[in-house]
């Protein structure tokens, strides 16, 4: 029998999702901060139950996560849910890495729902952003 091999172009198609995964992962992740910060502003400037800071948290990673799916399958051109959710997990993965680091505690119920939240905002901002099309001008 026959060995199989490698053709050139697999590497490429790696390299074509890692950098879509990681184009997708910065621009949610610029969307989560941007989030965050206009969320910080308000608290600053009104006064905002403490109860409130886990759900205005979800919301910045589910925005940011639909940004980063929306953004990673618009590069991909296909596989929409699975590069939005893959996007959401690894978003979701690295702010809860970064959270551990400061805060030196252990994982609740909140970075699972985070995660939830993660997976289904960025397939969702994958599948959209897979079937939106350019607009054409008449």
């Amino acid at each position: 029998m026959r060995a199989e091999t490698t053709t050139a172009t697999e590497p490429v198609k790696f390299s074509k999702v890692a950098i879509t995964l990681l184009a997708g992962m910065l621009i949610g992740l610029a969307a989560s901060l941007i989030m965050l910060l206009i969320f910080s502003l308000v608290m600053t400037m009104r006064d905002v139950p403490q109860g409130i800071v886990p759900t205005l948290s979800a919301v910045s990673v589910a925005l940011g996560s639909f940004a980063g799916g929306f953004t990673g399958a618009k590069l991909h051109k296909k596989s929409g849910l699975a590069i939005g959710a893959v996007t959401g997990f690894l978003m979701c993965l690295l702010l809860t890495l970064a959270g551990l680091a400061v805060q030196g505690a252990g994982m609740g119920a909140s970075v699972l729902i985070k995660l939830v939240i993660s997976l289904a905002a960025g397939g969702i901002g994958g599948i959209i952003g897979v079937n939106s099309h350019k607009r054409r001008k008449f």
